[in-house]
């Protein structure tokens, strides 16, 4: 593993090495690395399902204010 300056020890950034999990398991194999590591294509597929679910939860948030707007709207029509 690469040194880690103490200095920036609080400044790491989530693609830093430090995350970096080979050699920690209890196999000790590194010519079998995660394929979240090694594979592009599986690296590329975990960011689709990230993206993906934040759309998801912004059209949820967006049904939630769309219906909260419709209701408003009802209730301003209402009162003129």
């Amino acid at each position: 593993p690469e040194v880690i300056p103490m200095d920036h020890l609080f400044d790491l950034d989530v693609d830093d090495s430090i995350w970096q999990d080979v050699g920690l398991d209890e196999t000790n194999d590194a010519a079998e690395l995660p394929l979240w590591l090694c594979n592009e294509r599986v690296r590329s597929g975990i960011w689709a399902v990230v993206v993906r679910d934040g759309c998801n939860e912004e059209i949820q948030r967006v049904l939630l204010e769309q219906r909260a707007l419709h209701e408003w709207f009802e209730e301003e029509w209402k009162v003129v």
